[in-house]
């Protein structure tokens, strides 16, 4: 059996690390076709909402958290978009908001 490489890592091993981190498989192997990772793998990709979609989505948690008044609801979204935003400004305008509803 011949292992193929990507860049010196072994198929299953990449197939693993772009199913952990879907967001930096392109940029670990430009052109490395996704049908390729999930022959290797066996794992079949799971389609992901576009950033615009899981934006509206965490959005809408907040504000249903809030029409609520469910705090820990609250925080959990928040800290969701934190994570997604990277720590922007708003995002941490939520989180805090969500630390205060305590």
């Amino acid at each position: 059996m011949r292992v193929m490489n990507v860049r010196g890592i072994p198929v299953l091993l990449f197939a693993a690390l772009v199913a952990a981190f879907p967001s930096r498989a392109s940029s670990m192997s430009p052109g490395f076709a996704d049908r390729d990772v999930e022959a290797a793998s066996g794992v079949a990709r799971v389609d992901q909402p576009s950033a615009a979609v899981r934006f509206e989505q965490l959005q809408a948690a907040i504000r249903a958290a809030r029409k609520r008044q469910d705090s820990p609801a609250y925080q959990v979204a928040a800290n969701q978009l934190k994570r997604f935003l990277h720590a922007a400004p708003p995002s941490l305008l939520e989180v805090a908001r969500g630390r205060a509803r305590r």
